[in-house]
């Protein structure tokens, strides 16, 4: 599957499991490409994990107080990306 979960971010999977994508433009070419953002994983809350601790490695933050606002914003977007997964996998009734 892969599933547009934001403006250039997608959740996708195979048989054995999942990952999240994300658009970048490549300094080389200047063209937007898609790439893989987190690992591989078994479990979306194993997946949500990664993507959460992968934001914060990724961090320019230079004191704790800009690194807390960088959490409670990517805190945000996982809560979002969250209900979107749950909204297209919820079956319709």
């Amino acid at each position: 599957m892969k599933i547009k979960i934001k403006d250039g971010t997608y959740l996708n999977s195979d048989a054995q499991c999942y990952w999240i994508s994300k658009e970048r433009e490549n300094k080389k070419t200047g063209k937007t490409e898609e790439r893989r953002f987190t690992g591989y994983f078994g479990r979306i809350d194993q997946l949500l994990d990664d993507y959460f601790e992968q934001h914060i490695r990724d961090s320019k933050s230079s004191s704790l107080t800009a690194l807390r606002k960088d959490v409670a914003a990517i805190k945000k977007e996982i809560r979002e990306i969250a209900e979107e997964i749950k909204r297209c996998l919820t079956p319709e009734e």
